[in-house]
C-alpha cells in the first residue's frame, strides 16, 4: 500500500494541494472490485459468504463439498451423489419372489444398493436376493447374497445388502429379487429399500 510522505512547504506555506507526486510509491497491485468487473488468477477465502447466484464456469474445485439431497426421480448428470429410491412393499413367501422395481429414466452410472428386513413368523432356513434387470425367475449371481444355513428363529429380523454398479443409456427398469426357504408360516417386508446413487 502507498503511504504518504510528510506535508512538504513551499515558501514556508504549508501544501494543502493533493499531489500524486507526493506519494513515495503508487499502488499496481490488483484488486477486488466491489460491485460488477472481473476477478481472474488464484482467489482465496475464508468464510466467504454470498448472497445471490454464484456461477461457476470451467474447472472447479474443492473439498469437503455438499453432495446434492436426496431426489423424487432419477439424479441427472449435474447431480452426482444424489439418490433415489423405491420402496419394497412385496411380502416374500416360498420360492422367487420380485420385490420391488425401480425404474431410472435418466442415462448414466449408479451404484444400486438393495437393503431388506424381514420378520418372519417362522425361522429361515435359506435365502438369496440379488438385483437384475431381468424378468424371469432367475437371480443375477453377480450381486446375489446367499444364506445356505438356518438363519434366526421366529419372529427375528433379517437385514441383507446388496450392492451394484450399473451403467444405462437409456430409460431402464432395476428389481430386487428374494428367493426364500421357511420352517412353514410367511414372512413381512419392513422398511426394505432398492436405492439408486447417482455415480456419472
Amino acid at each position: 500500500m502507498a503511504t504518504y510522505q510528510p506535508p512538504i512547504a513551499h515558501n514556508n506555506s504549508l501544501n494543502t494541494v493533493f499531489n500524486t507526486t507526493d506519494f513515495s510509491q503508487s499502488n499496481t497491485s490488483p484488486y477486488i472490485p466491489i460491485t460488477g468487473g472481473t476477478m481472474t488468477g488464484i482467489l482465496n477465502g475464508i468464510s466467504a459468504a454470498f448472497t445471490g447466484s454464484v456461477s461457476s464456469n470451467s474447472f472447479t474445485t474443492g473439498t469437503f463439498l455438499n453432495l446434492p439431497a436426496t431426489y423424487s426421480s432419477a439424479p441427472s448428470s449435474n447431480q452426482l451423489g444424489a439418490t433415489t429410491s423405491q420402496a419394497l412393499t412385496t411380502n416374500p413367501v416360498t420360492g422367487f419372489n420380485t420385490l420391488g422395481t425401480l425404474t431410472l429414466s435418466a442415462p448414466g452410472s449408479y451404484l444400486l444398493l438393495l437393503n431388506v428386513y424381514l420378520t418372519p413368523s417362522a425361522i429361515i432356513n435359506n435365502y438369496i436376493v440379488s438385483i437384475g434387470d431381468s424378468t424371469t425367475s432367475t437371480h443375477d449371481f453377480t450381486s446375489a447374497v446367499q444364506c445356505a444355513t438356518a438363519n434366526g428363529t421366529t419372529g427375528s429380523v433379517l437385514c441383507v445388502q446388496v450392492s451394484k454398479i450399473v451403467s444405462n443409456t437409456s430409460t431402464k427398469s432395476y428389481k430386487a429379487f428374494g428367493t426364500f426357504t421357511l420352517s412353514g408360516g410367511t414372512t413381512t417386508i419392513s422398511n426394505s429399500s432398492l436405492t439408486a446413487i447417482r455415480l456419472g
